[in-house]
């Protein structure tokens, strides 16, 4: 392996840890760091909110810019990988483990998504739901298209260093805006320094007018205060999470629910994309082309994902998604096999048809389901937790699958695709035999379906916990 390729598989396990670790803080589902109502205060138009940046227009732009960060990151690997001159400069045309080269640049983002993930327990709860996975879907159409553009530009190696350099500014982005932002106030509450946490609190209510004696906002603060001392009260440590059988099973069925989302073989198809239209006889504009058109059906699979997820179900949509993906993928391997034999442009084009098939089905229904279902099964104290080892089954899979794909097309070619059909098949046979519906649902019904004792699931009473917390204080 030559120093060059060594030293670009590093950058990209340094790029991906960082960036997916700062992407993942901001786009975690998870209860937010704001009170809903403070884009409103006072009856003002939403463009009011930014009369304070500090207060409002930041806040906005760096879900925005993890967003972007994500969506980018993943999405321009594909075209990346099918540059001439980024071919030309590793010699992935003429190097003899070429394959497991790209497998191992493909493995090393992922592997520090894993890190990203894991590491994001303590700061999962910032900002971000569905919103946030919808930004993060459409930057990832920027991100193929950045790549087709710049195929024709003749500069050496500009062709793939200017994309890739792209993406360093959201990330910067990111890293300013943090800088003018208060302190959380639900960190300031757990370092006790209440005072400090109600002076952001009011930073953050969003009204500039807002008195730090306001009793609507002093009532609100309170609440926040008291839901903390409850999920401290009520919280457990990671290795509790596993040994507690109610939160063992949710970790479980999240764990698969995002594993079975890549089991899919979207991410496969995502970041190898243009190698496999090529084997299908397109040049690498075509290759390109056909990459930005598969990415850009992913948003308004999303959009539409989000408008009927909540009357349709969680659980159903999964596995509709999954039986749908399943159904493309046999289309898949069926006229790949035809076209192996063959080699007939119409099959090539009908092989194409059934990879938009596939991320058509997933994107409209395993994409951000996946991620609802995983987050909503847990309560409240331990959902930053318990999303965090779900979403280890999303990167676990990615690396697992990503890793082996050049090897596997290389040496069995379109067989691979048995191995997700496989996976996608025995996932949806658990999914119906014991995945519980949660669609319309309160956090009090799901932990009654998981088994949970009356006692977890009680809500926050200010008054009481803070009594409790001030005889416990006294005592000791």
């Amino acid at each position: 392996m030559s120093r060059s390729a060594s030293h670009l598989m590093e950058s990209e396990l340094w790029r991906a840890t960082v960036l997916v670790r700062l992407g993942a803080n901001l786009t975690k589902p998870g209860p937010c760091l704001e009170p809903r109502p403070s884009l409103r205060t006072g009856g003002k138009k939403l463009s009011a909110a930014f009369e304070n940046p500090s207060n409002h227009a930041i806040p906005f732009s760096l879900p925005f810019s993890g967003s972007f960060t994500y969506g980018y990151c993943s999405s321009i690997i594909s075209t990346t990988l099918a540059q001439p001159s980024f071919v030309s400069y590793f010699a992935l045309d003429t190097r003899r483990n070429a394959a497991d080269l790209e497998g191992a640049i493909n493995g090393l983002f992922q592997a520090g998504g894993l890190l990203g993930a894991l590491s994001c327990t303590k700061t999962a709860d910032w900002f971000g739901r569905r919103k946030a996975l919808l930004l993060g879907a459409t930057f990832s159409v920027v991100g193929g298209w950045v790549g087709l553009g710049f195929y024709f530009v003749s500069a050496s190696g500009a062709q793939w260093r200017i994309p890739l350099a792209i993406q360093c500014a959201a990330p910067l982005v990111l890293a300013c805006g943090v800088l003018f932002l208060p302190e959380s106030p639900r960190w300031l509450l757990t370092q006790d320094r209440v005072e400090d946490a109600y002076r952001a609190f009011v930073l953050t209510h969003g009204d500039n007018g807002t008195s730090s004696d306001d009793s609507t906002v002093r009532s609100q603060f309170d609440q926040l205060h008291a839901q903390l001392l409850h999920e401290k009260r009520n919280g457990v440590s990671l290795v509790e999470l596993f040994k507690r059988p109610t939160l063992r099973k949710r970790c479980v069925i999240g764990w698969l629910t995002m594993f079975g989302a890549q089991g899919t073989a979207t991410l496969v198809i995502n970041n190898y994309g243009p190698m496999l239209y090529g084997r299908l006889g397109f040049n690498t504009v075509q290759q390109l082309l056909i990459q930005c058109g598969w990415i850009t059906v992913c948003p308004f699979g999303n959009w539409l994902n989000a408008l009927v997820v909540d009357r349709i179900g969680r659980v159903r949509m999964l596995m509709f998604g999954f039986a749908c993906c399943v159904v493309a993928l046999v289309g898949e391997c069926i006229t790949l096999s035809i076209f192996q034999r063959t080699g007939d442009r119409g099959v090539a084009s009908a092989a194409v048809f059934f990879l938009f098939l596939h991320i058509g089905c997933f994107s409209s229904s395993v994409d951000a389901t996946s991620y609802i279902y995983a987050s909503e099964i847990f309560p409240t104290p331990v959902r930053a937790k318990g999303l965090s080892v779900s979403i280890s089954g999303l990167f676990i899979a990615t690396i697992l699958f990503l890793q082996a794909a050049p090897t596997a097309f290389d040496n069995v070619g379109w067989k691979y695709y048995l191995v997700f059909i496989c996976v996608t098949s025995a996932i949806f046979v658990v999914m119906w035999l014991f995945f519980p519906e949660t669609r319309q649902r309160s956090l009090e019904d799901i932990g009654v379906l998981f088994g949970d004792s009356e006692e977890s699931l009680k809500p926050a009473d200010a008054n009481e916990i803070q009594e409790k917390e001030e005889v416990s204080k006294s005592e000791t």
